[in-house]
């Protein structure tokens, strides 16, 4: 075919539009009369892009018309497409890398304590700590007196005893020897004293012997041993307790009373120890 024909009708092509197509047809129609032209168009006669919703009749297209999967879900009004069946769950996931450590957070709230746990089991017995210093020393207590008195015939003496004060005499002449024991002490006090008296320590002249007094300021005779007139014996005994009281004090004393004239001196012995207490 000639080129120059070809080219013609390229450049026909090119401006070849839906609007000129039409515009002809109804030129044909109007000079024709009743009769038409029958023209077949093809999308080869319709240059791209010429046509506009304007150029087509609404509702003028159907399915049959649009070629199948050529239109995309932008083709149509948001809201136009329904929502299809969500589908079913896809396979899990590789495990993704861990994650760089976030920031500490702040502290929370204490809670609150917790139940007392149970006793644990006994420790070992730790070492002794170090002795501590000695106290200051206490009060003297009552403590004891002793009591140890000689006497020749004829002496008297007096000794203290707490609140009471023992009065010895020790007497004798030719034909009698005496030794007595006197407590003196103040009002409200009184002496008891209990024991045995013997003559030669013999089992036969050993009897007993006991006495209480309310005791004065000028002393109250608790005790005598001796004789008066006959013959002398070798020595008197007295052995026993003497109790003294008052309101704030008790003494107790165990003594030995012993007349030895042996000698015919007529010597008076007391032996023995007192406790007072307050």
């Amino acid at each position: 075919m000639d080129s120059n024909v070809e080219s013609g009708r390229r450049v026909f092509r090119s401006h070849l539009t839906f609007a000129n197509v039409v515009s002809v047809m109804a030129l044909f129609v109007a000079l024709g009369g009743s009769s038409y032209a029958a023209i077949t168009i093809s999308g080869k006669n319709v240059k791209n892009s010429s046509l506009t919703g304007s150029d087509v009749k609404n509702s003028s297209l159907t399915t049959s018309d649009v070629k199948n999967r050529s239109l995309l879900a932008a083709d149509f009004k948001s809201g136009q497409l329904p929502i299809g069946h969500q589908g079913p769950m896809g396979p899990e996931g590789a495990k993704g890398n861990t994650g760089a450590q976030g920031d500490t957070g702040a502290q929370g709230d204490t809670g609150a304590q917790g139940e007392a746990g149970a006793t644990g089991e006994r420790g070992e017995p730790g070492t002794n700590g170090t002795n501590g210093t000695n106290g200051t020393d206490g009060a003297p207590g009552p403590g004891a007196s002793m009591l140890n008195v000689v006497m020749a015939n004829g002496e008297r003496r007096d000794m203290a005893l707490g609140a009471f004060t023992l009065r010895l005499n020790c007497t004798g002449g030719s034909n009698s020897r005496q030794f007595t024991l006197s407590v003196a002490g103040g009002a409200g006090s009184a002496g008891e004293i209990a024991g045995v008296k013997s003559v030669n320590d013999t089992p036969q002249s050993t009897v007993g012997y006991t006495t209480g007094l309310n005791l004065s300021a000028e002393g109250v005779e608790l005790v005598r041993i001796g004789f008066v007139g006959g013959s002398f014996p070798n020595w008197y005994r007295f052995g026993g307790t003497m109790v003294l009281h008052n309101a704030s004090s008790v003494t107790t004393a165990t003594l030995d009373m012993y007349l030895d004239d042996r000698g015919s001196n007529g010597t008076c012995y007391l032996n023995g120890t007192a406790v007072r207490a307050t």
